[in-house]
Order: C-alpha cells, then structure tokens, then sequence
C-alpha cells in the first residue's frame, strides 16, 4: 500500500507531494498515522544548510502526533488506536519523517497523548518542552542545573526566577517547569496581550516588553550598572558564570 509524502527533493531544493510504499514496524516500533505536525527549527535548517540528511530525495517532519496503527511484535504498553505524540527523525531515514501519512516510531519515545489535549497541542510539546527541561535541569555548563537528576520531589519553594520571552513556545513550558518545582515568584516579560494566559500557566508578575521604561525602573536603571559590578567582584555566585551586560 501506498500513502502521500512530502519530499525535499535536493539539497537546497522544493518540496514535492509524491507517494511513497507504507513502512512495516520493527519489534520495537510502532506505525502511527500522522494527525498534526509542528514545526522544528532543524527542518527550515536542512533546506538552508544542508544538515544532517544524507540522501536526497528526503521525507523531512520532527515533531508530530498521530493514532497508533499497527504494533511491533516486542513492544509493551501502547495498543492500536492509542493517541500518541513524539519526536520523529527524518534525516534517519524516510520511514521517520513526519511529514508523511503513516510513519515508523521507536516505541521508547512516544508517549501517549493525555484526554484532554488535542492532537495540535500534543504535536506542539516534543521539541519545545524538551528544550526548556534541558535548559532548567541539566548541570550547569549545559543548563541551569536546577535538577540535573529530574528528581519530583526537588522543590525551589519561596525562591524567585525570571523568564526572558514567557510568550515564546519555550518560555511557555518554562513558566510551568519553574511552577512545578515551586518557585514562589516566576517573573517574564512579554507582550501584554499574553499576561492572562501566561498567568494561568503559572506565571505571577509581568513587564511589558513594549515599555522600556518599566524595566529600566525595575533594574534601576544606570545606577544598578556600578552595583552589580561590584556584586561581581565581591561574589564567587557558587562557581557559576554571571554575565554582566552593558
């Protein structure tokens, strides 16, 4: 059987509607039937520069979701017709890409979608969530190191923490990794059209990135520059790297 794809048919090339055979899952795979993409950054990165893909032409799509077809022989725990969401990897090969009707998935990163999410807002989660984790988690120099072990129980409770662009898609997952680990004060700047959601996610004070005015107050202005030199004379910051901009 056959199913539509979209190929990038050379480096640098278009993209074309072509078929392609439906691929059969290994053991530890599962085929999904692709209900909604979202965009990865490496995708428009591929055409521009040539990265990672190997061959050409090329099924491209990273971050996706879809209902489960068809199991492997050796996998556990998913069932045909889950909800499931995941981060493909077109460049491994054209079974992988997203952006396809039907593609294969390694059982061991899928996971599945929660009732009340839909399929665009699952598809949504694979890159951006992954991207705010490692930056929060990991051990500094990589992240901030707030849970190198992804400990639930590692809590941060009456600290403060600010998020530069809470509107952004990263920034929105993480407003809630900050709210998760109880951070009393999780402070972002964004438009003002976003206060309220972004507030919902958790999110307690704002400044409007459209007031310059306002963070120049908040941060006191030219006088905070002399201070906070002298806090980084004074101050070893755990061993961590504090840049200072001017």
């Amino acid at each position: 059987m056959s199913q539509k794809a979209l190929f990038l048919t050379a480096a640098h090339g278009d993209y074309k509607l072509s078929e392609r055979p439906i691929p059969t899952p290994a053991p530890d795979q599962i085929l999904v039937q692709v209900k909604s993409l979202s965009l990865n950054p490496v995708e428009w990165k591929i055409v521009d520069f040539n990265y990672f893909v190997k061959e050409y032409p090329a099924v491209l799509g990273s971050d996706a979701s879809g209902d489960i077809v068809e199991v492997g022989e050796a996998v556990q725990g998913f069932s045909k017709n889950d909800r499931v969401f995941f981060q493909c990897s077109g460049f491994d090969g054209n079974d992988y890409g997203g952006f396809q009707e039907y593609v294969l998935v390694p059982a061991e990163i899928a996971s599945k979608i929660p009732s009340n999410l839909s399929y665009n807002e699952a598809a949504s989660i694979p890159l951006v969530l992954t991207s705010a984790a490692i930056g929060l988690f990991a051990p500094v120099p990589n992240g901030a190191g707030l849970n190198p072990t992804y400990d639930l129980n590692v809590k941060y409770t009456g600290q403060s923490a600010f998020v530069t662009g809470g509107g952004t898609s990263v920034g929105n997952f993480a407003i809630q990794l900050l709210k998760f680990l109880d951070f009393e004060k999780i402070i972002t700047n964004c438009s003002a059209d976003h206060f309220d959601y972004l507030k919902s996610l958790g999110a307690t004070d704002f400044i409007d990135r459209n007031e310059p005015c306002r963070l120049y107050e908040l941060s006191g202005g030219m006088e905070a520059i002399p201070k906070g030199l002298q806090d980084l004379k004074n101050n070893k910051f755990r061993g961590r790297k504090v840049v200072v901009p001017l």
